[in-house]
């Protein structure tokens, strides 16, 4: 009988959508069994509603969503189709492949066992020394693949006999696919700094996404870059998010003061800060300390500003923005799960987001960000980035988790 309701629910939230010549032509359309495509937009919005439709937890620690066991992800496609993994034999209602937007297809594996297998590999890193365990230290991120009905490990070493040696201790799973790692993350990159009297401004300078800040603790002038990533409040306090990896609690904040040198205004104060091992949270507050700034929801000097509102439920597909303050880029979600260790520190963060557009050192902490009916959502603040091949792999930490855990919610 779920699994009945389940596929009502799609039909029912899926035959609003029609094709039109304003829809998006697919161009595969063997892959798409000859339908026509949704706008990106409604298939978010279908997403959404189904993702809603599923069960939480009645308590705070666990309220997150319940997968039925015959569904095995979704994302959506380069058409704008909206693609739901089922598993085990069903009998799909002849409603749902006529004249819908939503295409089905059958799993090897669901939702919930490839998040077991994530939990693996997130409790071998926990428990394991490095030093001790060479495998351990070999493995940098790892990913629940809802495109391809899979789990994504990233090696540093991915030979077949490092491969074979993960197999041997941590999970022989056939859902487990590897990737090579090819370079290093843009995490990490220290500056020399001098500080300015920010008084000789005269006017008030606005501070807001995609600006580059740069945090230091007090008594020293070797900063981290980073960027400023949205205008937010905690506890009634305006002020800003970046990473937690770019501000610890009590750093002095500063913005560059003149182009090509390393002159700044100090501008505030981290006051909270995560980003712990085995955590899932990469995430810093600050606030102003100067009369002599402003934060405003402003997104670079695009013009554009964001919304106060979270949007919560983005699929695997959904476009996204980067607004850093080295890098302006865009791209698509990749995986709602991922899981990556720090090139320098070797911290794990868990429960990241990755997504494929581009980012250089500089970027942490910068905005990421949606546009959905001409309004642009924050989704987070950007984490990490690195790249195989020509395909850039990056990371973000989720806006919803940093106002659900940190109470830090987005301002205007």
């Amino acid at each position: 009988m779920k699994k009945y309701l389940f596929f009502s629910f799609v039909f029912l939230s899926s035959t609003i959508i029609s094709c039109t010549n304003n829809d998006i032509v697919v161009s595969d359309l063997e892959n798409s069994g000859g339908k026509c495509s949704a706008t990106v937009e409604e298939s978010m919005k279908t997403y959404s509603d189904l993702i809603d439709s599923f069960k939480k937890g009645e308590t705070r620690q666990t309220n997150e969503t319940i997968y039925p066991d015959y569904y095995g992800g979704a994302y959506i496609d380069d058409g704008g189709l909206l693609v739901i993994w089922v598993k085990d034999n069903f009998d799909i209602p002849m409603t749902l492949s006529e004249n819908s937007s939503v295409i089905t297809k059958k799993a090897l594996y669901s939702y919930n066992e490839l998040s077991k297998i994530m939990d693996t590999i997130d409790e071998f890193k926990e428990q394991s020394h490095p030093l001790q365990n060479p495998i351990l230290s070999n493995i940098y991120m790892w990913s629940l693949d809802e495109k391809n009905n899979r789990v994504e490990v990233c090696l540093k070493d991915c030979s077949p006999s490092a491969i074979e040696e993960f197999k041997r201790v941590v999970t022989d799973s056939p859902a487990v696919v590897f990737t090579q790692k090819e370079s290093t993350s843009d995490m990490w990159n220290k500056v020399d700094i001098i500080y300015k009297n920010a008084l000789e401004t005269r006017s008030v300078i606005n501070v807001y996404a995609g600006k580059k800040i740069y945090a230091a603790a007090e008594g020293t002038s070797i900063a981290k870059p980073g960027s400023f990533g949205y205008k937010a409040q905690r506890n009634g306090v305006e002020g800003f998010v970046t990473a937690g990896h770019v501000a610890a609690v009590n750093d002095l904040i500063s913005i560059p003061a003149d182009n090509g040198n390393s002159s700044v205004y100090l501008i505030g104060k981290c006051t909270i800060s995560k980003h712990e091992n085995n955590g899932n949270l990469d995430a810093a507050f600050c606030v102003l300390t100067s009369s002599s700034f402003a934060v405003t929801n402003q997104i670079g000097n695009t013009g554009k500003t964001y919304s106060q509102f979270l949007y919560r439920n983005y699929a695997v597909g959904s476009p996204v923005f980067l607004c850093g303050g080295m890098t302006s880029s865009s791209g698509k979600i990749t995986s709602l799960k991922v899981s990556t260790e720090d090139d320098e520190t070797g911290i794990v963060i868990k429960d990241m987001v990755k997504a494929n557009y581009a980012s250089e050192p500089g970027d942490s902490g910068g905005l990421v960000y949606m546009t959905i009916s001409n309004v642009n959502y924050v989704l987070g603040v950007h984490h990490s980035g690195t790249h195989s091949g020509s395909t850039h792999i990056t990371t973000f930490c989720p806006a919803s988790r940093i106002q659900d855990d940190m109470g830090i919610s987005p301002s205007v």
